[in-house]
């Protein structure tokens, strides 16, 4: 058999079908329909049947799959009709214990290209929504969305045509509890007008750092003068807490990444460690690098780094400490890590993570381990949508690709997506041709023996006490936080309200007496919850203090007023009390004699300053 490399159709940017296989472009977009299959890998995939797929990647440190896999039967992902579906589009984020799966599919009614999606429950595959969620519609096309998770919601981006061709990257936020979306869709792409109109913009990606997103794309900008333009990936970061874009404008990451009308196996892609953004992309048959601080979105590496001299088409993951980029190689699906922090390439050479790729790979971390998805060859001319699994040591389990899906050779992909709920619990999404409607949009999760342990609920517990007190004025309030575990005993991830560390609400207020209220939650992959509160009492226990001004005994000349220079009080809680202060006692300056002068003051709380007196010897009277 001869296989055939991926490339980009310059008209259609879409994936070169292998031969005796049917491009895209060969059918008419009102015929296509364009649909996908959904498939929950909730163990290490491992092929378990009789045809099972060839092992064509040695194991360097094997691990044992917790269990067989039970491959379940296919249903509908939506009950609507899809026969006017279009552009195979899909991405998925997962959050909550659910994950958003999102696509592009043709409306019958307007003619555009919409944007879709449904809710997932992570733990049994079925659907939180009875009917597709409309996230963007319109006459306009409105095509490959990208989505990520913020704790509450998810922002999902896309490339939206105008009517004069041009794309624009916009987005718009879907609440996680109800599928309700938030905005009116925003545009993102801000980039300024060209000689000739505006600069496309296509093929967003995006990320979250736990306060806000970053959003690229590859798009064509102007440089010296506006007859001078090339391609670009661009980026701007978006407020998580009300959607709107930090940057007035869009930053550049790396230009020029290629030609404006073939620009092979650009197809940037973004994720968050410890700090830092790592994009990467291909240029040349390179696969390219760069940083973006999430703080303040500056490009660390202006000088991309080389993650490899060979490849195509990337996608990225990451995990405390790495980031791990798996591209296209040609005959291999390959690999590498990178230091979070540094950009440092943790591996010498290229790990070969799969064999015979003919469509693009998507990776995701699952807490446990990496998992990647793609199209392959196997069995002479069969398609199979496979995927596979690799330690956090860089290293491929034994057994560990499993065939999630035969193709037809009528199948379009573009690039399927993956989403991990939890260890071993991983939705992906592809596109499967269907005898009779051409493409079909189906479900089908593939599953571990459940353990007893997975229906229970998770465990969420403070660290520190339930009630803390903190004296008024003491110094920033530093909430200790919550360790949460699921019923099997993994860790889950915390999300706090109102700590001073999250989007909720300010947290305590360290010079404001009052009572104030902290929550947390957890979620599991199973979709129950653990919560707990917190109490934080601002308490104001600490006197003022008095500070005389001047000494505390004078000597005054008969005959004149005596002046009296007076004292400071001031108040952790409070600050200056000095208007507050009480002086008790009088000096006649026109009468020899010994006075003395008492000053005290006392809080809003009720605390008293220790007082101080002054004695004021007047001498010295003319008569």
């Amino acid at each position: 058999m001869t296989r055939v490399n991926p490339r980009i159709e310059p008209d259609q940017r879409r994936v070169v079908s292998p031969r005796g296989r049917a491009s895209p472009s060969a059918r008419s977009r009102g015929a296509l329909s364009s649909l996908f299959t959904l498939c929950a890998v909730l163990t290490a995939c491992e092929a378990s049947q009789p045809g099972e797929l060839e092992k064509t990647v040695a194991p360097t440190s094997a691990r044992s799959s917790s269990a067989a896999l039970e491959a379940l039967a296919e249903s509908p992902v939506s009950p609507v009709p899809v026969a006017n579906a279009w552009e195979p589009h899909s991405a998925i984020a997962a959050g909550n214990g659910i994950y958003l799966v999102v696509w592009t599919e043709r409306s019958s009614q307007t003619g555009g290209a919409d944007i879709l999606g449904v809710r997932i429950n992570a733990l049994d595959g079925t659907s939180l929504d009875a009917s597709p969620l409309p996230i963007a519609t319109g006459p306009v096309d409105q095509t490959a969305p990208a989505v990520a998770f913020d704790g509450n919601n998810f922002l999902v981006v896309w490339e939206q045509n105008t009517q004069y061709g041009d794309h624009f990257i916009h987005g718009t936020r879907v609440r996680a509890s109800d599928g309700a979306v938030l905005d009116t869709p925003f545009v993102i792409s801000h980039i300024p007008d060209g000689r000739y109109g505006t600069y496309p913009q296509n093929r967003p990606a995006v990320a979250f750092d736990g306060t806000n997103y970053l959003v690229i794309w590859e798009g064509v900008t102007p440089r010296s003068t506006i007859y001078d333009y090339a391609l670009a990936i661009q980026g701007t970061r978006v407020r998580a807490s009300d959607g709107t874009c930090i940057e007035s404008t869009r930053f550049i990451i790396a230009a020029p990444v290629g030609t404006i009308d073939l620009p092979l196996g650009v197809r940037a892609r973004v994720a968050y460690a410890d700090g830092n953004y790592l994009v990467t992309w291909a240029k040349d048959g390179n696969l390219l690098a760069a940083r973006v601080q999430a703080q303040d979105g500056q490009v660390l590496d202006t000088n991309p780094i080389t993650v490899s001299s060979s490849g195509s088409f990337p996608a990225v993951a990451s995990r405390s400490g790495e980031f791990l980029v798996v591209w296209y190689g040609g005959a291999t699906l390959r690999a590498r890590r990178l230091n979070s922090s540094s950009g440092a390439l943790l591996d010498s050479t290229d790990i070969v993570v799969g064999q015979n790729p003919v469509g693009l790979p998507e990776v995701t971390f699952d807490g446990q381990d990496y998992r990647f998805i793609w199209e392959s060859v196997r069995g002479g001319m069969g398609l199979k949508y496979v995927a596979s699994q690799m330690s956090t040591q860089g290293t491929v389990t034994a057994g560990a690709e499993v065939e999630l899906s035969n193709l037809s050779m009528n199948t379009a992909l573009e690039r399927g997506a993956i989403a991990a709920a939890a260890p071993g619990l991983v939705l992906t999404t592809y596109y499967e041709a269907d005898p009779v409607t051409s493409m079909t949009r189906t479900m089908r999760r593939v599953l571990k023996e459940p353990q007893a342990c997975e229906s229970q609920a998770p465990t969420l517990t403070l660290t520190g006490a339930a009630e803390l007190t903190l004296e008024c004025g003491s110094g920033p309030y530093n909430d200790p936080g919550a360790q949460a575990v699921d019923g099997c005993g993994s860790s889950l991830v915390v999300r706090g309200y109102n700590t001073g560390h999250d989007s909720s609400g300010p947290g305590p207020n360290p010079s404001l007496e009052g009572t104030y209220q902290m929550s947390y939650a957890a979620w599991g992959a199973n979709g129950l919850t653990a919560t707990a509160s917190r109490t934080v009492i601002v308490d104001d226990r600490t006197a003022p203090t008095l500070t005389l001004l001047g000494s505390a005994t004078m000597t005054h000349t008969c005959g004149s007023q005596w002046v009296d220079p007076g004292v400071t009080a001031t108040d952790a809680c409070y600050g200056n009390l000095t208007p507050q202060v009480w002086k008790t006692g009088e000096v006649n300056g026109w009468a020899v004699g010994t006075y003395t002068v008492t000053y005290t003051v006392t809080d809003s709380g009720g605390n008293s300053a220790t007082p101080v007196t002054r004695t004021v010897n007047v001498v010295n009277c003319p008569w």
